[in-house]
């Protein structure tokens, strides 16, 4: 099912590339939402990007969820939890944004950071490997990524949806909790008893 999902996101995000028309009337836009019931745009926006670049991280992420989401959750489970991260991650936008005609918004980066936080009370300790170089464990990532997110959501120095990753990081750990709670327990037993620093590079 990930990859289905991926193969749709990049379908219609080279869709939306090629033409600017079906880019217009697809992406995420709080104001044509609430003015004239667009409702689509809600849920289309997620699966539309800016660029060949964007498109390619998102998906790339997406796709090292792949194995966990898979595993733990059953096919339809996944598209039903991927469609409404999209959702949950729009909404402080959409409330924010629902009287600015001017406001616009694309990609799956709030889906995508649901289902790259919904492995985090089961591998607090796992790498990350921030930009594909640099080795973070989980926990430390989760913490520099939410604080980063939220600094940037205040500040608006770009027209990155930096709201849209805090909320769907956060939507992702709430959902694996409600769904698994014994991962919360597990969470905390497995951050207070940290690999050595060699078990956890792996070597």
């Amino acid at each position: 099912m990930v990859f289905l999902i991926i193969i749709v996101t990049c379908v219609l995000s080279f869709t939306g590339f090629s033409n600017s028309s079906f880019f217009e009337k697809y992406q995420f836009n709080p104001y044509k939402i609430s003015r004239h019931n667009e409702y689509i745009r809600w849920i289309s926006g997620g699966f539309l990007h800016a660029d060949q670049m964007h498109l390619f991280f998102n998906m790339l992420t997406l796709y090292f969820t792949a194995d966990f989401l898979e595993t733990m959750f059953k096919p339809s489970e996944i598209i039903v939890f991927y469609v409404v991260a999209i959702a949950v991650a729009s909404i402080p936008d959409f409330i924010k944004n629902k009287n600015n005609p001017y406001y616009a918004a694309i990609g799956a980066s709030g889906a995508v950071s649901a289902a790259l936080f919904s492995l985090l009370l089961f591998n607090p300790w796992g790498i990350v490997y921030v930009f594909m170089i640099i080795p973070l464990p989980f926990i430390l990532f989760s913490i520099l990524y939410l604080y980063y997110s939220y600094y940037m959501s205040k500040k608006n120095y770009d027209n990155i949806g930096h709201l849209a990753h805090l909320t769907g990081a956060i939507f992702g750990i709430v959902v694996v909790a409600i769904k698994f709670p014994g991962s919360i327990p597990n969470f905390f037993v497995s951050l207070l008893n940290p690999p050595l620093l060699a078990q956890m590079f792996g070597y």
